[in-house]
């Protein structure tokens, strides 16, 4: 399998992800963010494995935990409610994903087409 099917199919999921999201409204507390993080990491981890060879997911997730852990301590502490911060800590972790997702796949295809 080739490394450049993961982005492709990641892109192809996110938008049905969202047609899915806009069109069916039944699960109002659901958003599309919340829908794409784990594709995103999923995804992530295969195009990097594939176009390099290895996979830095583990040391990734570790430090985004790290940083996590000194989010939740400064932001508790200014009296935000336990349940938002953790669904706005999914939701950067989706972002975090996506924007991992675009350099990888950038330097895969610049180091590919070299």
């Amino acid at each position: 399998m080739t490394w450049y099917i993961w982005p492709l199919g990641l892109l192809i999921l996110l938008i049905m992800l969202y047609l899915l999201r806009r069109y069916y409204t039944k699960f109002r507390m659901v958003t599309f963010w919340d829908l794409a993080t784990l594709p995103s990491w999923l995804a992530m981890h295969f195009t990097m494995g594939f176009a390099f060879g290895y996979s830095f997911i583990i040391p990734i997730l570790l430090l985004w935990l790290v940083i996590g852990m000194i989010l939740a301590i400064i932001l508790l502490r200014r009296n935000w409610p336990v349940v938002v911060f953790w669904h706005r800590y999914w939701q950067w972790s989706g972002l975090l994903a996506l924007l991992l997702e675009i350099i990888v796949s950038i330097t895969a295809l610049t180091l590919h087409l070299i």
